[in-house]
């Protein structure tokens, strides 16, 4: 009864934007990992020769949006246990012990995270509707995308564990020591080490593909298929491990050479933690890693005139349609990560913001910093991640482009659409978490 109370009174006296924000967060998520795995589930439904390479495209599909959607599940969590930590600091401070400050951040952040979860649920059913107008072999997916109601709840269960689990890691720091929190310790910087672990993965994932006709031999189709999502997830954990040292070297270069204030603060702000700026951005080098590849299959299907039966010629157009709307849902992902990440640290900066208001300087001018320290890593982590896959495949794309330049095209607007997109998510993010009392403030 003690944590219900203590749980009650802190939701009370919290804030009520941090809330909606983070419920919206997990509204999100929800709502694109049940669009997401309703297509798979619509894919499974077909028994001909050709369902075996949907089904295969769709898995891959869902490895490569896993990190998006990882994050923005994360970032809420985040968001809630920062709207909190303060408190629960002060809890512990004045004699609250381990298990109570557990049992109340567990339940503040498991009821957002059901909150969040049950919008989304809503906002995908009215979704999918829209989404089945999407054709694939010819005619529109329909009813086909409706899941049944046990792995929709299964989601929504994943949705509330991965807030309170999330919500229980970030509690260490209040267990541990509360006056970390009250201080705001510096975080940990990114090691060379991720080069060897990155070095590593890429490795193994080069010497599982070389060795695809042995694991046929040796276990089938089956063994191959597992195989290549084994080695995407190589690439993405490697990805993963070397992005924050990459943003890490990249700010030091843009502090170096900034000429501007809000460049000089921009950089500062990816210097300062370049794991935090990775997790807002990292979906961005998935979205490459997809444009290049899927648009070269794309390219490649629709642009090269041949033998190709009707069933292979839809399959090409239908590649390009997936690689659209896994770019959609992928930059969606992003931009939410963004709305959510930017708004915590609005939220976070509050007092100071006030401050720097009191004191004359331009409001503007945090602003253009903070949106400057989240767009220029986008934009750097997209190109990087459209670079190193066209260098894989360079013989291939060069043979895409030149074989279906307007696929390519669409392809890269589609890209372009969807940094626009973070970019006005990371602008709202200012206007949403923005102090009501404070009138000259548009953003920080």
């Amino acid at each position: 009864m003690t944590i219900l109370r203590l749980a009650w009174l802190l939701r009370k006296a919290g804030d009520v934007r941090a809330f909606l924000v983070g419920a919206t967060a997990y509204a999100l998520v929800t709502a694109l990992l049940l669009i997401t795995l309703s297509g798979g589930w619509a894919f499974l439904g077909w028994a001909d020769e050709m369902a075996g390479a949907y089904q295969m495209l769709a898995c891959v599909a869902l490895v490569l949006l896993v990190v998006p959607l990882a994050y923005l599940g994360a970032a809420a969590a985040r968001l809630s246990a920062r709207a909190q930590d303060r408190r629960l600091s002060t809890l512990r401070l004045v004699g609250a012990t381990g298990p109570q400050v557990a049992g109340v951040t567990v339940l503040g952040a498991a009821g957002e995270a059901l909150v969040g979860a049950l919008a989304g649920t809503a906002l995908a059913a009215a979704l999918t509707p829209l989404v089945g107008l999407v054709p694939f072999r010819g005619a529109p997916l329909g009813a086909a995308l409706w899941m049944p109601a046990w792995l929709v709840a299964a989601v929504v269960a994943g949705v509330v564990l991965l807030g309170a689990a999330s919500a229980v890691a970030g509690l260490r720091r209040v267990l541990v020591t509360p006056l970390g929190v009250r201080t705001r310790n510096a975080v940990p910087v990114p090691s060379w080490a991720r080069l060897v672990i990155a070095f590593a993965l890429v490795v193994i994932g080069i010497s599982v593909t070389q060795s695809t006709g042995a694991i046929g031999e040796l276990l089938g189709t089956a063994g191959v298929f597992v195989a290549i999502l084994g080695v995407f997830l190589a690439v993405l954990v490697a990805i993963n491990a070397l992005g924050p040292w990459v943003l890490k070297v990249w700010g030091r270069k843009r502090v170096a050479k900034a000429s501007t204030p809000h460049a000089l603060l921009a950089a500062r702000t990816v210097l300062d933690d370049p794991q935090a700026t990775w997790r807002q951005v990292s979906g961005a080098a998935m979205a490459g890693v997809v444009a290049v590849v899927g648009g070269v299959g794309a390219a490649l299907s629709n642009g090269i005139p041949g033998d190709a039966n009707a069933a292979d010629a839809l399959l090409g157009a239908d590649i390009m349609t997936g690689v659209i709307v896994t770019l959609i849902i992928a930059f969606a992902g992003v931009a939410g990560t963004a709305l959510v990440s930017q708004a915590a640290t609005v939220l976070d900066r509050e007092e100071l913001g006030r401050a720097l208001d009191a004191m004359g300087i331009p409001a503007g001018l945090t602003a253009k910093a903070r949106v400057a320290g989240l767009l220029q890593p986008l934009i750097l982590v997209l190109l990087v991640g459209i670079g190193a896959t066209a260098v894989m495949l360079f013989p291939l794309a060069g043979l895409a482009l030149l074989a279906s330049p307007t696929t390519v095209a669409v392809v890269l607007l589609v890209c372009g659409a969807g940094v626009l997109c973070v970019w006005g998510a990371a602008r709202l993010a200012g206007r949403v978490a923005r102090p009501a009392d404070v009138a000259r403030m548009s953003a920080l």
